[in-house]
């Protein structure tokens, strides 16, 4: 499954620690591409919500067979897991308060 990419911002309201200025906010393009489609896609968002880090919700991903979002793949050693990490557990944080 691939979604389509959208244009925009990085997602507001994301509670992610400040990162430099190169894409967004984010490290780079790929990392940036991935965590929106994970904020902007409802399944996505609600998965993250359940996992613990980038590595679990990437693992539960891979099962259903969700290789990649938006034509990045989920193993490309250009993501940054820190800020997936933090991606996830802002998702994690927030699932729990509703």
């Amino acid at each position: 499954m691939n979604i389509s990419e959208e244009e925009g911002a990085a997602p507001p309201g994301t509670g992610v620690q400040a990162m430099n200025d190169a894409y967004n906010g984010w490290s780079n393009r790929k990392t940036w591409t991935v965590a929106k489609s994970i904020f902007n896609v409802e399944d996505f968002r609600l998965l993250a919500g359940e996992a613990d880090s980038w590595y679990m919700l990437r693992n539960v991903l891979s099962m259903v067979d969700i290789h990649e979002l938006d034509g990045v793949d989920l193993d490309d050693p250009e993501l940054s897991r820190t800020e997936l990490d933090e991606a996830v557990a802002s998702c994690h944080a927030k699932d729990r308060t509703h």
